[in-house]
């Protein structure tokens, strides 16, 4: 499976700059506003910032298949 909750993108030249980070945690406050308690991410294997933005979420590596990974982040 492909896809998840949410997606998020950060313009080439404002990569690395922790914005990434940012935005997550404020889709995670929503998600919680909204009575979520569970978001399914997901990025592709070899994109390490994305998978860095979602570890520094608390993201859990669920599974890795065709080249994607999936992470649940859980909401509190």
């Amino acid at each position: 499976m492909y896809g998840g909750h949410v997606g998020y993108i950060v313009r080439p030249s404002e990569r690395g700059k922790g914005y990434g980070k940012r935005f997550l945690s404020e889709i995670m406050n929503k998600a919680r506003e909204l009575g979520i308690d569970q978001l399914l991410i997901t990025c592709d294997e070899v994109n390490s910032r994305s998978r860095r933005v979602v570890e520094g979420n608390n993201g859990i590596l669920d599974s890795v298949a065709n080249g994607i990974c999936r992470y649940w982040i859980k909401i509190f």
